[in-house]
């Protein structure tokens, strides 16, 4: 299940984004993006959108939360002061594909040509 809030008046200062899986101990939710803006953030947009993002998973009796997020940035204190702690079971693991550098650029310089699509899926196709 996708689940999104948003947070804002005139102008969306903030959002949540993530998707429930069904998962043998219950339900777990990944946290795909939260943010806030920028010109909005440390005056406790975050806490309130996390907070009710949280009630409103409790209601649909998820049991974990999931997310990822840079190692020593902000995001990391901010998570860790509301309850959030380094799960000592997972570890995120990458691997690059033979035809990607460490920038995901095309060999010409572009965007490859599913990142730079307007529809929603993506052409898979080569540029």
């Amino acid at each position: 299940m996708l689940f999104g809030v948003v947070i804002g008046t005139d102008e969306i200062a903030g959002f949540a984004l993530g998707f429930s899986e069904p998962w043998h101990e219950g339900t777990h939710f990944y946290l795909k993006e939260m943010c806030i803006h920028h010109g909005s953030q440390r005056q406790g947009l975050g806490t309130q959108l996390m907070d009710f993002l949280l009630k409103k998973l409790i209601e649909r009796y998820t049991n974990r939360v999931y997310l990822l997020t840079a190692r020593g940035e902000t995001s990391e204190a901010f998570y860790s002061k509301i309850g959030f702690y380094t799960s000592p079971k997972m570890i995120m693991m990458a691997r690059r594909t033979e035809n990607s550098d460490e920038h995901d650029v095309a060999p010409n310089g572009s965007l490859p040509t599913f990142l730079n699509s307007t529809s929603p899926i993506g052409d898979l196709e080569d540029p």
